[in-house]
């Protein structure tokens, strides 16, 4: 039970981990492209391709009101921030801090966990009698 505990943490933050790489490789895909010139961002979204594996998942329906959504939120934070490569710059280590705190609140939870099942497996051991006996 234990072993399966810490195989499904090790799945969970090696997800987690790729989230997080996959968060911060944006971010700096978006600050390179800020920097470089102003884009259209309607135009550079709109120009995204829905990959054929994701429209077998996900409906394409849903895809569109991401993109849309996305074209909003970035439309806003253009006219919100007129350096949008410094407001992305500072997004990274806020990604890996969030990363690293959820990392640790997973870990702790596991290790939780283990105790647990740790405790709860002699306690019934010793309920039924096949713990050691005394000298």
């Amino acid at each position: 039970m234990k072993t399966a505990l810490w195989i499904l943490t090790a799945l969970l933050a090696a997800a987690w981990t790729g989230l997080a790489a996959s968060g911060v490789a944006l971010t700096d895909w978006l600050a390179g492209q800020a920097a470089t010139t102003t884009p259209d961002w309607r135009a550079l979204i709109a120009s995204w391709p829905i990959p054929a594996w994701a429209a077998l998942w996900v409906d394409t329906a849903a895809l569109e009101a991401l993109r849309n959504a996305t074209i909003t939120l970035l439309t806003w934070l253009e006219s919100v921030s007129p350096d949008l490569s410094v407001a992305l710059g500072w997004l990274e280590p806020l990604i890996w801090v969030a990363w690293g705190v959820g990392l640790a609140c997973m870990l702790a939870a596991a290790g939780l966990a283990h105790w647990a099942i740790g405790r709860l497996s002699s306690g019934s051991a010793r309920a039924s009698g096949a713990g050691p006996r005394p000298l």
